[in-house]
């Protein structure tokens, strides 16, 4: 399953053994948003994730470990939503994805052609937990 790390604000330590073992389990992308300014990064290079989620700023981060959709960066959360937030998953949505596209993605393309008042409810239909930034 995948893993989101927030941290909230700057000054803030994540234990590196987190992070190791976050690498190790997860090994199927990277993505993270600066919550101070909303820089979006994803990359399947892990050295940059490092250095990335080393920052002091405060952040959402995301590791991937694929249970639907191809490795790969287009796989890779947050997904970027029609309002300009970020959506990251942890779990699988049952019957959504595709050995292609993500679940996570799939969720983006029917929370994106819905009004926001109704996508609490919308995720609420799945076990699968939510981070919206």
């Amino acid at each position: 399953m995948c893993l989101i790390i927030h941290k909230p604000k700057a000054g803030l330590v994540i234990d590196p053994e987190y992070i190791d073992n976050a690498e190790e389990k997860n090994p199927d992308g990277f993505g993270i948003v600066y919550t101070d300014t909303g820089e979006c990064v994803t990359t399947m290079d892990y050295t940059e994730a490092r250095e990335l989620v080393e920052s002091d700023r405060p952040f959402v981060a995301h590791y991937r470990y694929a249970t639907r959709g191809e490795v790969s960066l287009k796989n890779c959360h947050p997904f970027k939503m029609r309002h300009g937030d970020y959506l990251f998953s942890n779990g699988t949505v049952a019957d959504l994805g595709n050995k292609n596209r993500s679940d996570t993605l799939e969720v983006v393309i029917a929370l994106n052609s819905i009004k926001r008042q109704h996508w609490a409810t919308v995720l609420s239909f799945t076990d699968t937990r939510f981070a919206i930034v």
